[in-house]
């Protein structure tokens, strides 16, 4: 399959980390729950690095360019809140916390994303009188000590 669409996603986050950052760790951490209630995944994920820049004078004006620090990437998820759902109540109490979740991302191809993330908010947004009272879940995604950021299986 060479394209496909992200409707059928699933997200499920758990407050447990993997014993190791691979597929056999991630797969036996438990404690998912499914966050409902998604209506996108906004951001990027997958390692990017900074690009350093410099101009010797003798170069005259080549860029010398290199690899510089890199960031595992980030996620908002616009979510219709749902009080009684245990994936955004996991959610909710990961914003005081400190300590990084685990999320599985399931997409229709069966294909699965792993990730450790810290929840940076979730802010709600009550709106007007034909508004859905929204919350904006921001995660930025954490490498691991050993330098594992995402895990596809």
């Amino acid at each position: 399959m060479s394209d496909f669409l992200a409707g059928g996603t699933i997200v499920q986050v758990s407050t447990s980390a993997p014993s190791t950052f691979d597929a056999a760790g991630y797969g036996a951490v438990g404690g998912l729950s499914t966050i409902g209630e998604i209506d996108e995944i906004q951001g990027d994920i997958g390692r990017l690095y900074n690009l350093l820049t410099r101009y010797p004078l003798a170069g005259a004006g080549r860029p010398r360019k290199r690899k510089g620090n890199y960031n595992d990437g980030n996620i908002s998820l616009p979510i219709a809140v749902d009080y009684s759902d245990a994936g955004q109540n996991a959610i909710r109490t990961a914003v005081a916390s400190m300590t990084e979740v685990t999320l599985k991302i399931i997409l229709p191809t069966s294909t699965i994303i792993y990730c450790q993330g810290l929840v940076l908010g979730a802010p709600v947004n009550l709106g007007g009188t034909e508004s859905f009272v929204m919350t904006n879940v921001s995660i930025e995604i954490v490498t691991s000590s050993t330098g594992v950021g995402i895990v596809v299986v």
